[in-house]
């Protein structure tokens, strides 16, 4: 029976343990024309010290228009000289043994009144960033594909009204990977962050064609909602998303990560040990603490993050008080 420390196999790469940083904003830190500063990429190499399996990039937005669409300082892999600090990075994350995806992420505001043409160039654009990730050595690239991002509105029968050939917005998803199987190694993994919209029906359906496509992992987030999550036990004790993904990994071959209020390594074994994941992603306890892995290895019940009911990241995380607790300790 696999737990949280169990590695696993994804194409030719082994991750060492199913332990995953999620995707998470570092506001606060450098960004400069979506060029990661030194304090950036410090931030990573700390955190690639501590025995993390699986680490994501924080979304990475792949033009200038989705730097202002975000409208405070983000991260981009846009201009070929985004590539050297993701480069310094990925090498931070292997020289520890950490598997690394970078997250590529369509932030503006998707309109009914994007043309074919319009959507084509997002593609093009997406394909673009996947070529300067793939320069800077990424071990996978992740397409995000939930929340409220232009993806999620294209995959959504609530937003996507159109009426040529991406009123199925699966089919840009599909032009997207086949574009990038075409320029990547055979080794590259290709991981789908998905927003499940709580009609099961139609997640089931999602997730089947997302792995028909040639994706290796299914991360399970929440996207535009439809449907009322029905089924969920009162006494369940983990989040919507975190249902969400157990029920999905019912139905699909590939791993599932399962994410949303995990908050300790002994919650996140019970969902491996289980068989309702095969990784357990956190993102808040490393927000909180870089070393929140070396510590729970301690103690599995160890929570790095204080839970502030107004979270410092979204506006500066040199405010956070678990961090500054744990960097005085």
């Amino acid at each position: 029976m696999a737990d949280i420390f169990t590695p696993i196999k994804i194409r030719n790469t082994v991750i060492k343990n199913r332990i995953v940083m999620a995707a998470a904003e570092r506001a606060g830190l450098t960004y400069d024309g979506g060029l990661m500063g030194e304090d950036v990429i410090r931030e990573y190499e700390t955190l690639a010290e501590n025995n993390i399996g699986l680490m994501y990039s924080q979304s990475l937005v792949i033009s200038e228009r989705d730097l202002r669409a975000v409208g405070f300082p983000v991260p981009g892999i846009y201009r070929p000289e985004h590539v050297a600090p993701l480069k310094k990075i990925v090498e931070a994350a292997h020289r520890n043994g950490s598997v690394f995806i970078a997250q590529l992420g369509l932030a503006y505001p998707y309109s009914p009144r994007m043309s074919t043409k319009d959507i084509e160039e997002l593609r093009d654009m997406m394909l673009y960033s996947s070529k300067l990730c793939i320069e800077a050595g990424v071990d996978g690239i992740e397409i995000h594909g939930a929340h409220n991002v232009t993806l999620n509105h294209l995959i959504s029968s609530v937003t996507n009204r159109r009426s040529d050939k991406y009123s199925d917005g699966l089919n840009l998803i599909r032009e997207v990977v086949q574009g990038i199987r075409k320029i990547a190694h055979d080794d590259l993994i290709l991981s789908y962050r998905m927003g499940a919209c709580f009609d099961w029906d139609k997640d089931i359906a999602h997730a089947k064609d997302i792995e028909e496509m040639g994706f290796d992992i299914l991360n399970v987030s929440v996207g535009i909602q439809e449907g009322r999550a029905p089924g969920i036990p009162v006494d369940y004790e983990y989040s919507p998303m975190t249902y969400a993904a157990g029920l999905l990994k019912e139905y699909v071959n590939m791993p599932v990560v399962a994410c949303w209020s995990i908050d300790t390594l002994a919650r996140g074994n019970k969902l491996i040990e289980e068989g309702k994941a095969d990784f357990a992603a956190y993102g808040r306890p490393f927000l909180a603490d870089p070393g929140f892995v070396t510590k729970g290895m301690e103690d599995m019940d160890h929570r790095s993050c204080f839970n502030c009911r107004s979270c410092q990241w979204y506006s500066n995380g040199r405010r956070c008080p678990a961090r500054l607790k744990a960097e005085r300790h």
